[in-house]
């Protein structure tokens, strides 16, 4: 896995073990990225890493709460001390929680904007701290959602997140321009994973409702975790090098129908 389009890279993956994050983390690794898995449990990373490594690839697990500045700024630290630098960063960590707003708890709300949108803002600032000192251009992605462009019911807390995650990228791609870092977001739609198929379990008919939800999308289908992550590798990638302050949707048509 010495070739590919990441070749000698180092990149960090938030929420790398499950979901979008681990398919992302896997692609990753087969274009030739050095990657670490962040996020919590532990075991939940080790898993991922340790079946990249047996597969030829190079991969490490770093413990991470996304929400603690301290957590993070450790794992950018022990990225490069482990790695020698840090290229792209993956902000992927994020929980959604399906309440009206008159039931939306102060713990709901901060649970929920402190992973999805504080998580996000703290791995840009200390991964952006590793690059500049190393003096080389760098990837941010930052991972929004469809949430951040249209409404959805008993997801307030989600949307503003996912909509600040949006705007917050706009702004650094500006104001890291000047110094070669590249940052983006991307948007996906409804995706098979388990935070969606948990969602669906709360319906007092998940068939029906996954069915209902499926048929919503103008391809008829919700995208795989696998669809996600070749499109945060095109962004991550010199395939997009003048691509920056975009929020790419990647939603099978959802928000154009």
């Amino acid at each position: 896995m010495s070739e590919g389009k990441l070749a000698g890279k180092v990149a960090i993956v938030t929420g790398g073990a499950s979901g979008i994050g681990e398919a992302t983390a896997r692609l990753f690794a087969c274009e030739g990225a050095k990657v670490v898995i962040a996020g919590i449990p532990q075991d939940a990373g080790e898993r991922v890493a340790r079946s990249i490594c047996d597969a030829g690839g190079v991969a490490i697990a770093i413990e991470t709460d996304v929400s603690n500045d301290k957590a993070v700024g450790a794992m950018v630290s022990r990225t490069v001390e482990h790695f020698g630098g840090l290229d792209i960063i993956f902000n992927n960590a994020g929980v959604a929680h399906d309440t009206e707003i008159t039931e939306t708890t102060d713990d709901v709300w901060n649970l929920v904007v402190d992973v999805t949108l504080k998580g996000v803002f703290l791995g840009c600032r200390h991964a952006v701290a590793a690059m500049r000192e190393r003096g080389t251009a760098g990837v941010i992605v930052n991972s929004g959602s469809t949430a951040a462009l249209v409404g959805f019911t008993k997801r307030s807390a989600y949307c503003a997140a996912k909509g600040g995650v949006v705007s917050m990228t706009r702004a650094l791609a500006i104001e890291l321009a000047p110094y070669g870092i590249r940052v983006n977001a991307i948007v996906p739609g409804a995706t098979e994973t388990a935070m969606v198929r948990d969602l669906y379990d709360l319906q007092s008919d998940p068939v029906a409702a996954k069915k209902a939800h499926q048929q919503r999308q103008p391809f008829g289908r919700l995208s795989s975790v696998d669809d996600i992550a070749r499109s945060v590798l095109f962004l991550a990638s010199d395939d997009a090098s003048t691509m920056t302050g975009t929020a790419l949707v990647v939603d099978s048509g959802y928000i154009a129908g």
